[in-house]
């Protein structure tokens, strides 16, 4: 999170193969801007030597030129078809995301959610062929993959489903849990519970103004933003058209944990995303423990 803490990394490991997923607006506070970004991450090129393997987003041309400077072999990949490797025909429903490569007879088959997962998958076949891995094995242990506690993690309970993202949040993996919501089925309402993003610096209120007015397009039918800088995102949805009525401000997690759960009716899907800090699992355990007890007392009355 500060500049010169990858290339001293790279230096230390001398990958033979490095990998760039992409780059967000994350770390402000030590990397000041997007640019910032960019360029410590591209500083882990430096770990690799001239026989080295460059795997690299290709879809950020400010990515590209950062990463200019390597001369070793690179491949990109990312949704644009002028990558090397782009997914074809993404497929998303409960079960997971299924995508054809570039066009081709492979189809590919991950066990985790949102249409991003479709382009991590790109880097991992990229390195597995680069190590000699056959399309099948690589199908076959995409199939099996399982993904970090707290990172779009789905719950039922009950007839209620919870998308658990309370790990961390930046902007852009905040876009793609919205996108997520909204592409996931739903019986009853489409809710999202957002906690603020940390580390933001001096971008931080421009940044959650603007997820503000995604949320407000987004189409989901109801907003609950936990904390003070989540309260952010709540004016500036209201302010793009989001009726207020739609949109409750809570205090904290802790809050949050007490009223969300009374709130939820059968059928609905529950987004939580939030940075580290706020502790959004709060509201997922409290979700939890409330449709056991919902199910004990069923249990007692048959």
């Amino acid at each position: 999170n500060h500049p010169g803490e990858m290339k001293n990394l790279a230096a230390i490991a001398q990958p033979d193969i490095a990998v760039i997923t992409n780059v967000s607006a994350e770390h402000l506070e030590g990397l000041i801007d997007l640019d910032g970004v960019r360029r410590e991450e591209a500083a882990l090129v430096t770990g690799l030597s001239g026989s080295g393997f460059l795997i690299v987003n290709g879809d950020d041309a400010g990515l590209l030129e950062a990463t200019g400077g390597f001369v070793g072999k690179r491949l990109t990949f990312g949704n644009s078809t002028a990558n090397d490797l782009f997914p074809t025909d993404v497929r998303c429903d409960l079960e997971g995301v299924r995508f054809v490569l570039n066009h081709s007879r492979s189809e590919f088959f991950v066990p985790l959610l949102g249409q991003h997962t479709a382009v991590n998958a790109l880097a991992a076949i990229a390195v597995a062929r680069r190590l000699g891995v056959s399309d099948p094995l690589i199908a076959d242990g995409l199939a099996k993959a399982t993904g970090p506690e707290m990172r779009l993690a789905l719950f039922r309970h009950g007839k209620i489903t919870v998308l658990n993202d309370a790990y961390n949040a930046n902007p852009a993996s905040m876009q793609a849990a919205l996108r997520t919501l909204v592409d996931l089925p739903a019986s009853g309402r489409r809710i999202a519970v957002l906690g603020g993003m940390l580390e933001l610096g001096e971008s931080s209120k421009e940044l959650h103004a603007q997820l503000g007015t995604m949320v407000a397009v987004s189409g989901i039918d109801r907003l609950i933003c936990v904390g003070e800088l989540a309260g952010l995102i709540a004016e500036s949805a209201q302010s793009a058209g989001m009726e207020g009525s739609k949109i409750m401000q809570l205090t904290g997690s802790r809050e949050a944990a007490e009223v969300v759960p009374l709130m939820l009716q059968a059928g609905d899907v529950v987004l939580l995303k939030g940075s580290r800090g706020i502790k959004l699992e709060l509201v997922a355990e409290a979700i939890g423990r409330i449709s056991q007890t919902q199910m004990d007392m069923t249990s007692d009355v048959r």
